[in-house]
C-alpha cells in the first residue's frame, strides 16, 4: 500500500492549529505520518501540537527557515511514497480533501505533482474571492511539456498551500532547493521540462486566503519578479506579464459591473503603484515585449482609474435608485467619460502636445525609443551573466525623452545600485562612462 506523509510549516499558529490538525485526523484517507516543522514560535503552537500524538514535531530556529530548504529537509525526513505540504492556515473543505489531492499520482506514473483548489475564507475581501475564482477552476486539469506553448507559465502551475509530490520524482529532480518564493512553482517547472506530468485537482479543496494590505501584496509581487528572473532558464516562458494582465482585467471588470467601486480603486491604485515603483523595470524589455516606458504606463493607469472611478460611480448611483446596470452600460459609461476628458484635453490650447502621452508617442515614433531599447538589452546582459559578480553598466545616453528607468549611480551604495544588485544577485551594480566600455 502506498504510504502518505503531510508536512506542515508553522510558525505562531495557535490560533489554526489544532483545528487543522483535528480535520487532518478525520480525513477519509488519514496521512500515515504527519510532521509539523516549527520555527521557534512564540505563542502555545508547540504545545498544542504536543497533545496529538500521532503527530510527528521537528523545531528549527526561525532564521533558519526557507520555503524551499525547510520543505526539503522535511521531505527528505519523511518516510511516505507521496509526500503532501499545506501551510498552517488552509482548512480542508471536506474530509475527502487528501484522498483526491493524491489521486492523480495514484492513477498515473507520470503525475509527479499534484494541487489542489484554493477557495476564499468566509472574511475575504471581494477582491481576493475574485483572485481564487480566476486562478483556481472547476475542471481539473493535467499539463505536460506540450501544453507550455499554449499554456505559458500557467502549465507550471503549483502550490504548497495543498500540494502532493511523487517522492521518487522529487528525489530525482533534485528537490526544491534554497528559495524564499515559489517553491513549488520551481519544482512543477522542473518536472514539466523533464517529461512528467502537473496535476491539479479541482475537487481537493482548502479554504485559505489573505487580506493583504497594498505594500504587503507589493513585496510578494517583488519577491516573484525576482524569483522569476532568476530561474528564467528552468520557468522559461514569458508569459507571466499576460497572465497577470488577463487576471487584473478579469477582476477589474467584474467589480466594475458590481459597482464594486472600493475594491475596484484599490486594485487600480496598487497596479499602478507596481508600475512606478517595480525594481523589475530593466527586465522590462523582454517580458513587456516593448519600451519599458514606465511613466507612459502610469499615465495609462492614471486614466484607467479615473475613468473607471466615474463610470463606476455613475454605475453604482443608477443601482442605488433601482435601475439596473448592464456590463454593456457600464463599458458605455467608460467610453463617455473617455470622449469628455479628450474634448477638454484638445479644447485647452497647447495642452495635447504637452501631454506625457503624445510625448511618448513621438519619441517612439521617431526612432529614439529603438535606441532606448537597445541600451536596455545591452544591460540586461550584463546583468543576467551568472559569471559577472561585479557588473559595470555603461551610462544611458542623455537624451531619453519622457522614459523613466531607475538609473543606477557610480556609488555602489545608492539605493537604486542595492536594489538592482539584489534582484539580479550581484556582488556589486555601478555605473561607467559608456565610453569606458
Amino acid at each position: 500500500m502506498t504510504k502518505v506523509s503531510l508536512v506542515i510549516p508553522t510558525l505562531n499558529a495557535e490560533s489554526d492549529i489544532e483545528g487543522l490538525l483535528n480535520r487532518i485526523y478525520r480525513q477519509t484517507r488519514r496521512p500515515d505520518e504527519v510532521i509539523v516543522v516549527d520555527s521557534n514560535s512564540s505563542d502555545s503552537t508547540v504545545d498544542i501540537v504536543k497533545t496529538f500524538e500521532w503527530v510527528r514535531l521537528v523545531s528549527i530556529q526561525r532564521s533558519e527557515f526557507n520555503h524551499g530548504l525547510t520543505r526539503d529537509m522535511a521531505l527528505r525526513k519523511s518516510t511516505g511514497d507521496i509526500v503532501c505540504f499545506m501551510t498552517q492556515d488552509a482548512v480542508p473543505a471536506d474530509d475527502s480533501y487528501i484522498e483526491n489531492l493524491i489521486a492523480p499520482i495514484l492513477s498515473d506514473d507520470r503525475v509527479a505533482v499534484s494541487s489542489g483548489r484554493q477557495l476564499p475564507k468566509d472574511d475575504a475581501r471581494r477582491f481576493e474571492q475574485l483572485v481564487r475564482e480566476f486562478n483556481y477552476g472547476l475542471e481539473s486539469n493535467v499539463r505536460s511539456k506540450a501544453d507550455v506553448a499554449t499554456m505559458g507559465i500557467k502549465a507550471y502551475f503549483a502550490t504548497d498551500v495543498c500540494s502532493a509530490y511523487r517522492r521518487s520524482a522529487y528525489i530525482e529532480l533534485g528537490g526544491f532547493g534554497k528559495t524564499d518564493m515559489s517553491e513549488d512553482m520551481l519544482m512543477a517547472a522542473k518536472a514539466v521540462n523533464a517529461g512528467y506530468s502537473v496535476a491539479y485537482a479541482a475537487d481537493a479543496c482548502v479554504h485559505h486566503s489573505h487580506n493583504l494590505t497594498p505594500a504587503e501584496q507589493y513585496r510578494r509581487n517583488y519577491a516573484i519578479g525576482r524569483f522569476l528572473e532568476s530561474n528564467r532558464q528552468i520557468v522559461s516562458c514569458s508569459s507571466e506579464v499576460g497572465e497577470g494582465g488577463r487576471l487584473v482585467k478579469s477582476v477589474s471588470r467584474q467589480l466594475l459591473h458590481e459597482g464594486n467601486i472600493r475594491e475596484f480603486v484599490a486594485v487600480a491604485m496598487f497596479c499602478m503603484y507596481c508600475a512606478m515603483y517595480a525594481p523589475g523595470v530593466y527586465a522590462g524589455v523582454e517580458l513587456s515585449g516593448g519600451v519599458p516606458n514606465t511613466i507612459f504606463q502610469v499615465f495609462l493607469l492614471t486614466l484607467f482609474v479615473s475613468v473607471t472611478y466615474f463610470s463606476g460611480w455613475i454605475v453604482a448611483y443608477q443601482k442605488r435608485n433601482g435601475k439596473i446596470v448592464s456590463e454593456r452600460n457600464a463599458y458605455i459609461c467608460e467610453i463617455v467619460v473617455i470622449l469628455i476628458a479628450g474634448c477638454i484635453l484638445i479644447a485647452n490650447k497647447g495642452t495635447l502636445k504637452e501631454s506625457t502621452s503624445y510625448e511618448c508617442y513621438t519619441y517612439i515614433e521617431s526612432g529614439q525609443a529603438d535606441d532606448y531599447k537597445a541600451q536596455m538589452e545591452e544591460r540586461l546582459s550584463l546583468l543576467r551573466n551568472p559569471e559577472l559578480k561585479n557588473v559595470k553598466l555603461p551610462a544611458m545616453n542623455s537624451d531619453q525623452g519622457p522614459l523613466m528607468h531607475m538609473e543606477v549611480m557610480e556609488d555602489p551604495k545608492e539605493w537604486t545600485n542595492t536594489v538592482v544588485k539584489q534582484f539580479f544577485g550581484k556582488e556589486s551594480v555601478i555605473e561607467v562612462p559608456r565610453s569606458e566600455r
